[in-house]
């Protein structure tokens, strides 16, 4: 049985009996994902031109599933709330909100290198998950190309050379830039 919802101040409070979510986690990140739905929105908003409402849904993003209860990185589960997080950051800088994407950026990447960290130290003679080791490379990758897209180049230069130092521990060899990105160098 659900109890009844009373929102007040921002503050919501459940009375009566509820049915718990044993699997809260997997629900949060992945079946209703909140940050996916809000971080859509926002992009629409975006799109529409409207960068207050969009940084409205952000902040309110943030507020409903702080990170300190709920992890911004979920690559353990794998879900869609981690490509929200991502674009979350894509749509603070283009809402101009450069501080807010970085802030948001840097608590992922905490996150992601202690995934990193997870999936890198052999347990039993292997590593726990190659696939979850090269899924969050490619994040601290992707959020380098956000970086560097939205103008925070040395940001995005100290991401990617983050990424390759991980990537040459276990293969020898770095990444490369995107061409696009050597022409742009060149002038």
């Amino acid at each position: 049985r659900m109890g009844i919802v009373n929102e007040s101040e921002g503050e919501a409070t459940v009375t009566g009996i509820c049915n718990i979510d044993y699997q809260n986690l997997l629900t949060f990140s992945s079946l209703i994902s909140i940050r996916d739905l809000m971080t859509t929105t926002a992009k629409l908003l975006v799109f529409e031109g409207k960068t207050d409402k969009a940084l409205e849904v952000l902040e309110r993003m943030e507020k409903v599933m702080p990170d300190k209860n709920f992890p911004l990185n979920c690559s353990l589960i794998s879900s869609v709330n981690d490509m929200a997080v991502l674009d979350a950051v894509g749509v603070y800088f283009a809402c101009g909100a450069n501080d807010k994407a970085l802030d948001l950026g840097k608590r992922f990447t905490e996150e992601t290198l202690n995934h990193i960290k997870l999936y890198s130290k052999p347990f039993g003679g292997e590593y726990p998950s190659w696939e979850g080791l090269q899924k969050n490379l490619y994040y601290l990758i992707w959020l380098s190309d956000t970086y560097k897209a939205a103008g925070a180049t040395e940001e995005g230069k100290a991401l990617r050379t983050l990424a390759n130092t991980y990537i040459k521990a276990f293969t020898g060899e770095t990444l490369e830039e995107p061409e696009e990105s050597k022409e742009e160098a060149n002038g």
